[in-house]
């Protein structure tokens, strides 16, 4: 025997049809956001990463917060903190494990001279390597500088406000994406060792060895004195 519906069932099921798939895109939204919002207070080294969070003696962060100070490490604490640019890099950078060639694209942070950030995803630029945050170079007097820091500056000064493009080629033992980015027509891999901000990185890529002997010829950036290459550093420190 067949069961006649009556009118109301007939709406609620048709509205169930309609709406289930909307709410499980939503439902899986959230849980993205919730995902970047845990790796980004994870990778914060201390208890205090977001007002909400407790200190070791159990009282409550607050202002004390990284989230709460300007400059430093910028944790994404809230819903609110993720934009579609840093919830697309997070789904595309997930998509990189099957497709190391998705594209990134938004407004990003700078770590270090070869290193951007679009919300908690990290891209560390082919085929170079630049002087660490805390790295010092001597210049052409023999004088001590802060090269890392000049470094990272000189990446942010082509970055600037601009939209950056990474092209994904893979990822390395850290997670990060390893990608060549563009800012407008700038290729920042090629430009930050052209400039002599950062030498090529022979031991995973060649394709910059041209830009490092130009910058060496004219001793650029780091080129104008001595310094210890980056790995070597990074190494011994």
């Amino acid at each position: 025997m067949i069961k006649i519906l009556n009118i109301s069932t007939v709406v609620y099921i048709l509205i169930l049809f309609f709406l289930s798939p909307v709410y499980g895109l939503e439902k899986d939204r959230d849980k993205i956001i919730q995902e970047i919002i845990y790796n980004s207070i994870s990778s914060y080294d201390g208890k205090c990463a977001c007002p909400y969070q407790r200190t070791t003696k159990g009282s409550r962060c607050g202002k004390r917060s990284a989230y709460s100070k300007p400059g430093g490490y910028e944790p994404l604490c809230f819903p609110e903190d993720i934009t579609e640019d840093i919830l697309n890099a997070f789904i595309n950078s997930a998509k990189t494990d099957k497709n190391p060639a998705v594209n990134i694209l938004g407004r990003v942070s700078i770590t270090d001279g070869d290193t951007i950030k679009l919300g908690t995803v990290k891209v560390r630029l082919h085929g170079i390597d630049a002087p660490e945050s805390k790295q010092n170079c001597k210049d052409a007097k023999n004088k001590a500088y802060a090269c890392g820091r000049q470094s990272t500056a000189f990446l942010k000064s082509l970055v600037k406000n601009k939209e950056v493009q990474c092209e994904g080629k893979d990822k390395d033992r850290y997670g990060r994406i390893i990608g060549i980015c563009y800012a407008d027509e700038i290729n920042l891999n090629s430009t930050m060792v052209k400039e002599g901000w950062a030498i090529a990185y022979r031991y995973y890529s060649k394709d910059y060895v041209k830009e490092e002997e130009m910058a060496k010829r004219d001793k650029k950036g780091i080129w104008q004195g001595s310094f210890e290459e980056p790995y070597i550093w990074r190494k011994n420190n």
